[in-house]
């Protein structure tokens, strides 16, 4: 709901399509990733879902793959994601280990994944006003998830903060809300 209200929330007003419309966020966290449907500003249980599956495990996955590739060095989760921009893994200062071909056949697997929970869980997906992609994982997968339907997923400004945001934007209302009830 955060992402949604950081979205559709300015100088304390909700805008009116955002209380009318359905809205999907999907969350690339980094323990789990989560579908959440809003209608009418009101969470859709039967519509909703959770992947116990996050960053960390997608990161994980890769580490284990380059480590065998490796033969046996240890390669950690962090390692992977410092290694995102050219999908290399530094081992010493004359190893570096291309994980190219082990991102993309992961990445395919995850969004496969979520992609066929979405649609099992929220049906047809034209029954959506808005798919919004948050959490730090957005930004490794939101091109991706772009190619499985094109025109359908929008990035949530720097997603990592925009849950956030949403609800420190929800916090002052109420907060100013109390602060007019009491004068």
């Amino acid at each position: 709901m955060g992402t949604l209200l950081d979205l559709n929330m300015e100088n304390g007003k909700v805008f009116k399509a955002f209380t009318e419309g359905k809205y999907s966020v999907l969350d690339f966290g980094s323990g789990t990733t989560i579908i959440d449907t809003y209608q009418n500003m009101k969470r859709v249980e039967e519509e909703s879902f959770v992947i116990n599956k996050g960053t960390i495990d997608f990161y994980k996955r890769i580490a284990s793959h380059v480590s065998k590739k490796s033969e046996g060095a240890s390669i950690t989760p962090r390692m992977i994601e410092k290694g995102l921009e050219y999908k290399q893994c530094k081992l010493n200062q004359k190893t570096v280990i291309d994980f190219k071909d082990e991102f993309y056949k992961e990445q395919d697997s995850l969004i496969e994944e979520v992609m066929s929970n979405f649609e099992i869980t929220v049906g047809n997906i034209n029954s959506i006003d808005r798919i919004i992609v948050t959490g730090g994982g957005a930004n490794i997968h939101f091109d991706s998830l772009s190619h499985y339907y094109s025109d359908v997923f929008e990035k949530a400004d720097d997603s990592q903060f925009s849950n956030v945001r949403g609800y420190e934007k929800l916090g002052e209302l109420l907060k100013n809300k109390v602060e007019q009830e009491s004068k």
